[in-house]
């Protein structure tokens, strides 16, 4: 038995968090997509831990059967093939709502409650590993009303998505290195993921006769799913009690009478910091991210027209302003200083007159 021999028999783990950590990667940089890994599965295992050495504490007491996995890597007896597993779900959950238009703790709560989703079937099939090719890994010393699962183990998964969502917002915050602002090589990877793991967990559920547990698992991702696509439509409609919507309470916003445009993250991050008020709100198509506050709306747009394409220019504001660095135009140029554009160069080199 060669030494990776963990790793291709349990490649349904391994590869699926390989891949999403690789994309994570060059998108936003190999030390966030490491971080993002070693963090992921120091949270996972940590949780596993506790529920199978310790105080079965957050998914309740269990046990995994140390025979079974005598070719599997371990610490502490804990799989970790298993512990990888929740790592590359929560890519896959926070892509998934991002992609439908979920923003804020809107995309936030959608991607936890697809993880435990997709539990909701999955943990019922592998405890009943030995009737199919996953082998009998663990039990349940007590049982559980969840055909065979105890309600605590759903809490614990909560817990856990919950914390790893947290770790991914933080991780995937700010301008992308690399590809467009949709992502769209990690949006098909989360798709196919989920659709495979719902899939199978579907065919499966149906040849052990315990179908029932399938139908819920997908009704909550497509819940989810919707609730992403909601809460990014109109942000103010989910807005927290007591705090008001510009134009009055319950009132759509309306098309900005100023934009305010950004390159950088942290020349958006010093807009906002200079004025408060600022909620974030569902981005036009282009731009990275947005912000209102009154009357007048803030965008994180990136570099270059790649970045942002012509249709996502306001046709309906009044002004637009260009908020940014202006210490390479020249040595007199001082913080505050505000510059008139003349001129705007297209992207085939064409100059556009302005007119101020």
């Amino acid at each position: 038995m060669t030494a990776w021999a963990p790793v291709v028999g349990r490649w349904y783990a391994f590869l699926p968090w390989i891949v999403c950590l690789a994309l994570i990667g060059w998108r936003y940089g190999a030390v966030r997509a490491l971080a993002l890994g070693a963090v992921g599965w120091a949270v996972a295992f940590a949780a596993e831990w506790g529920s199978t050495a310790g105080p079965g504490v957050p998914f309740g007491a269990y046990a995994y059967r140390q025979v079974a996995l005598v070719h599997d890597w371990r610490v502490a007896g804990v799989p970790i093939f298993d512990s990888v597993s929740f790592t590359w779900l929560a890519i896959c959950g926070w892509t998934l709502a991002g992609a439908v238009g979920g923003r804020g703790w809107g995309r936030w709560l959608a991607a936890v409650v697809t993880v435990v989703a997709v539990d909701v079937v999955v943990d019922p099939l592998a405890l009943r590993g030995a009737r199919w090719w996953l082998g009998r890994i663990y039990r349940y010393p007590h049982g559980g009303p969840w055909f065979g699962v105890p309600l605590a183990n759903y809490g614990g998964w909560l817990l856990v998505a919950a914390v790893l969502v947290g770790v991914l917002a933080v991780v995937t915050r700010g301008r992308p290195r690399r590809g467009g602002a949709d992502g769209r090589a990690l949006v098909a990877v989360a798709v196919l993921l989920l659709a495979l793991v719902e899939a199978e967990s579907l065919v499966l559920a149906l040849r052990l006769g315990i179908a029932p547990a399938a139908a819920p698992s997908l009704a909550l991702v497509l819940a989810a799913v919707g609730l992403a696509a909601l809460t990014g439509a109109d942000p103010g409609r989910w807005r927290l009690p007591g705090r008001a919507h510009p134009g009055g309470a319950g009132a759509a916003p309306g098309p900005p009478r100023i934009v305010v445009a950004c390159a950088l993250d942290w020349e958006a991050g010093a807009v906002r910091r200079s004025r408060g008020g600022w909620r974030e709100v569902a981005p036009p198509a282009g731009v990275r991210r947005a912000w209102r506050r009154g009357p007048a709306e803030l965008w994180l747009t990136g570099m270059g027209p790649v970045d942002l394409p012509a249709p996502s220019w306001p046709g309906t504001a009044d002004a637009v302003v260009v908020a940014g660095v202006a210490g390479a135009l020249g040595p007199g140029w001082a913080a505050g200083d505000l510059g008139l554009g003349t001129a705007a160069i297209e992207a085939d080199g064409r100059r556009r007159p302005l007119a101020p």
